[in-house]
């Protein structure tokens, strides 16, 4: 993913950006409401790419599209950055794909969430700190029935500032009414594949050959592997367990994926021949 999304950017289109131009189609309305509507679809898994099963025979070609997946601002782990740049506050962020649970831990982390964190942490994070968004099912259905105004300033600012391809937007629009055909992108008007000032695409198409989208993704298959090959009678659930521990003590806790999400990949990435792409030491 890039460090920096253009407005001019071809692929992507900011949420308050997309919000203003719904506005402007739609005169009863207002960027506010448009926004808030894109957020509420956001949590109800509107923009969410295709699910894994259990099985993993989730169709991995779509879900390996980068735009299938929102971007979102995260700060780069502080593993990934020079001892130099480690006490600057914030530290630095970069886009990675992501859908709501991804936006949901880093908004819990972060503090972003409306309301009372002590009630975010109730349902969220239990006492041993492994079953983290253990109660993220709730946590979707209570936000797709908070209105914009109940985040606090900050919060608002990170909600507009998600990106979401644009090709997506408007297949969603184009699913709710004719009325918005063409708004995000003109079927008479080709996408261009590359922009000078920021040549997203020819990123994209670097991304394409797979995951991981979180930072810890990498380290994570890398020690699948290596952990298997040591203990090849270790139950997949007890091994995504460790995974999900020991990714925590050397990842911010944003950058790490829940322990069912890495227990659903373990199939693929104790099958797949490839050797492991991050530092299994």
């Amino acid at each position: 993913m890039p460090k920096y999304i253009s407005p001019l950017d071809d692929i992507y289109i900011r949420f308050d950006a997309a919000a203003g131009l719904l506005a402007k189609h739609y005169s009863q309305s207002t960027p506010h409401s448009m926004l808030e509507m894109l957020i509420l679809a956001m949590w109800a898994g509107r923009f969410n790419p295709p699910e894994l099963t259990d099985d993993d025979q989730v169709d991995l070609a779509q879900r390996n599209d980068p735009e299938k997946w929102l971007a979102v601002p995260i700060q780069k782990p502080k593993s990934q950055l020079k001892q130099s740049q480690l006490k600057l506050k914030p530290l630095p962020y970069e886009y990675y794909e992501a859908g709501r649970e991804t936006i949901l831990s880093v908004m819990y982390c972060d503090g972003l969430l409306p309301g009372d964190p002590d009630g975010w942490d109730e349902l969220l994070k239990r006492e041993n700190n492994l079953l983290y968004l253990h109660g993220k099912d709730e946590a979707f259905e209570a936000l797709i029935r908070m209105p914009l105004h109940c985040y606090c300033a900050a919060g608002q600012d990170y909600l507009r500032s998600l990106h979401i391809p644009r090709l997506m937007l408007q297949n969603w629009l184009d699913r709710r009414s004719s009325s918005f055909n063409g708004l995000i992108i003109s079927g008479s008007t080709p996408i261009r594949e590359a922009s000078p000032a920021n040549d997203t695409r020819a990123q994209l198409k670097a991304c394409r050959r797979g995951r991981p989208s979180l930072p810890a993704w990498e380290s994570i298959e890398a020690w699948a592997v290596k952990l298997n090959a040591e203990n090849p009678d270790m139950q997949r659930k007890q091994l995504a367990g460790l995974l999900y521990t020991r990714a925590l003590e050397q990842f911010d806790e944003s950058a790490v994926p829940n322990e069912t999400t890495i227990f659903r990949r373990l199939s693929k990435y104790l099958t797949d021949p490839r050797p492991p792409k991050g530092n299994a030491a």
